[in-house]
């Protein structure tokens, strides 16, 4: 493995929903659109096993509303949105197991199949 295969940077993003569910009285949950973006370091110890670290940003979305517009010279339509804060992840490292099945071979001819007792025959057509 040489030394530009250890280590492989990822990125990544999306856009998703996110609840903000409080305990106390006096406020209410929110469901809120989200947008993320993501970045990390999958480092290799061996062909079957790395470590992976990541960090995201998180940015939840408070939705101001839709319009539409019409003129004279052009109509339109549009949605609106701000991010109030900005938050981050760091989720703890993620060990995984790289598996590799075998491949199996299949021969063309079905009579060269043998079992292993000292008797054992070709099997017949």
């Amino acid at each position: 493995m040489g030394e530009k295969e250890r280590f492989i940077p990822f990125a990544g993003g999306g856009f998703g929903l996110v609840n903000y569910i409080t305990p106390e009285d006096g406020y209410t949950n929110e469901l809120l659109g989200d947008v993320h973006l993501s970045g990390g370091l999958k480092v290799r110890f061996t062909d079957f096993m790395g470590i992976r670290l990541q960090a995201r940003l998180l940015l939840p979305l408070y939705w101001s509303g839709a319009y539409f517009y019409g003129g004279s010279a052009e109509d339109g339509y549009g949605v609106s949105s701000t991010c109030v804060m900005v938050q981050g992840d760091l989720p703890g490292p993620f060990i995984y197991y790289r598996l590799i099945v075998p491949k199996l071979r299949v021969r063309q001819n079905l009579s060269q199949i043998r079992v292993s007792r000292k008797d054992a025959k070709p099997l017949s057509k």
